[in-house]
């Protein structure tokens, strides 16, 4: 762990670090030298949700202070419940059997309440949620994904500065 390597001499000071998700939280370096991190660049999965969402979370759990994945978490469990709703039901097997077909290549919506209106009007939907795009293959694997780059400031913390997001296909599973 990054941690134990700058404990012992050996930080991104003098090696050229590179993290991902989950050496990501600010919380972990909490007691290093200030500043240590600083430049240190890491990727995380996922978008970082818009203020108004943010604010969802919080009005629910006043002491959030990591989003990552909160995006991501939320729209599937908004296509879990649009899957139920176009089958009619809610055993593991209609969900599976409906979970691409609520994802992609139907009208857009964006919200659980409008597409749940159109589903019920017979209407094959195209849930695009909060995580951006959301289109299953037809294995039921994303095959659009977005990555955030981080850049660590002065003040150790990795979301600091987003110096970009980075959006594609994902490339089919063989």
């Amino acid at each position: 762990m990054i941690i134990e390597l700058i404990k012992q001499g050996i930080g991104p000071d003098k090696v050229p670090m590179y993290l991902l998700d989950g050496n990501l939280s600010g919380t972990l370096y909490k007691d290093l030298p200030a500043g240590i991190m600083k430049g240190v660049k890491g990727t995380t999965p996922g978008v970082k949700p818009d203020s108004t969402f943010r604010d969802r979370l919080l009005s629910v759990d006043p002491t959030l202070t990591d989003f990552t994945y909160s995006a991501e978490s939320y729209d599937a469990v908004v296509l879990l419940a649009l899957a139920a709703e176009q089958a009619g039901a809610t055993d593991g097997q209609s969900i599976r059997d409906n979970l691409i077909s609520v994802s992609r290549d139907g009208t857009k919506c964006t919200t659980f309440a409008d597409c749940k209106a159109l589903i019920a009007e017979g209407t094959d939907i195209d849930y695009d949620g909060i995580s951006g795009p959301i289109d299953f293959d037809q294995n039921g694997d994303p095959s659009y994904a977005t990555m955030g780059v981080y850049l660590y400031s002065a003040n150790d913390k990795y979301d600091a500065v987003l110096e970009e997001f980075i959006s594609g296909d994902v490339p089919a599973a063989e």
